[in-house]
């Protein structure tokens, strides 16, 4: 073997053992995300979140953040965003916000509207609220 390969050989074993370590470790993330949710949902039977549940929730986070830091149009906009993505506890957090003027020309009417919405969809909160103002 001439002296030039004698010499990288020794240089491209770890190179190598790398190479496979982290073909390896793909396999094995691939494996245990695409096997585990399955496993998961068999024990407990229930799938597991859409997506779309998943976003609506991130757009109530956001919605709940921003009327902490009193910002009532970007609250708005992320919880109509949750509405659309399907999130009927939105719909209560829309209805409080016309009822109490935050952020928005205060409106029963446009409350009442949006806790009608809530109640129908099976809210529970808003079905108190309805029963209350009947």
């Amino acid at each position: 073997m001439p002296p030039i390969i004698r010499r990288k050989l020794p240089l491209l074993w770890p190179l190598a053992i790398a190479a496979i370590a982290s073909t390896l470790l793909v396999a094995i993330v691939l494996v245990y995300c695409t096997i585990f949710p399955a496993i998961h949902a068999a024990k407990d039977h229930t799938a597991p979140p859409s997506k779309e549940a998943i976003m609506s929730d991130l757009y109530i986070a956001g919605g709940d953040l921003a009327l902490a830091n009193k910002q009532y149009a970007q609250a708005m906009t992320h919880y109509r965003a949750a509405v659309d993505a399907g999130n009927i506890d939105a719909m209560v957090k829309i209805a409080h916000l016309y009822e109490n003027g935050l952020g928005v020309t205060p409106s029963f009417s446009q409350a009442a509207s949006w806790y009608y919405k809530a109640a129908a969809a099976g809210n529970h909160e808003a079905k108190l609220w309805v029963s209350k103002h009947k």
